[in-house]
């Protein structure tokens, strides 16, 4: 075996070494998110590159194109995606194409599958129901605060017991559980929007 060491890795003959370096501009739709992004970083710029950072965020938000780069982080050379993002830049890392799985082979996506009408009716009805726009403050980690009660008990000694586990859901008819699901979600809705009139009212009446 060979033994490298930091010396060496930071002589390598890689433009990536200290840099980003851009290879081409694509159209933001060509990089599928859900497939080839990974980790996201924000790009600060140093003082001498902050005209041309904001002149290359304000051009590729002018061609709706975003820059394909590569990076050295963490001893390692990465593919990443430079794009705008209100008055900076993020560079999303992205997998190499080796490392993105085919689907080739996998279960049940060629197979002829009937949707009845009123089935997918039902369907579109349940997304309409929860439709929103994104808002990540409405979302918590709830594993993340598992792990914390769990730790605060250890720490006072408390005894830590196992919940249940949940029984398994009976099998049920597709269109009863997209009725069921509907309902649910209308009703959850309702819920969260009633506060926020209420308090407009008041607002409105004061």
């Amino acid at each position: 075996y060979v033994i490298i060491d930091d010396k060496d890795l930071d002589n390598l003959p890689l433009p990536t070494a200290h840099a980003i370096d851009i290879e081409e501009f694509v159209p933001v739709d060509d990089v599928e998110p859900g497939l080839y992004y990974d980790s996201a970083y924000y790009v600060e710029p140093e003082e001498l590159g902050r005209k041309p950072y904001h002149l290359l965020r304000r051009a590729l938000e002018a061609t709706g194109r975003m820059a394909i780069a590569k990076i050295a982080l963490r001893d390692k050379e990465h593919l990443a995606a430079l794009h705008p993002n209100g008055k900076g830049l993020i560079m999303n890392t992205l997998h190499w194409p080796d490392e993105i799985r085919s689907t080739e082979g996998l279960k049940g996506l060629e197979d002829e599958v009937k949707i009845n009408p009123k089935e997918l009716e039902m369907a579109k009805a349940l997304i309409e129901s929860l439709a929103d726009s994104f808002d990540p403050s409405r979302y918590k980690d709830n594993y993340r605060e598992a792990v914390m009660k769990v730790v605060r008990a250890k720490a006072e000694g408390e005894v830590i017991e196992a919940p249940e586990a949940p029984q398994p859901a009976k099998v049920m008819d597709l269109m009863e559980a997209l009725r069921q699901s509907v309902a649910q979600a209308k009703k959850q809705r309702a819920g969260r929007e009633k506060p926020a009139a209420e308090t407009k009212r008041r607002r409105k009446a004061s």
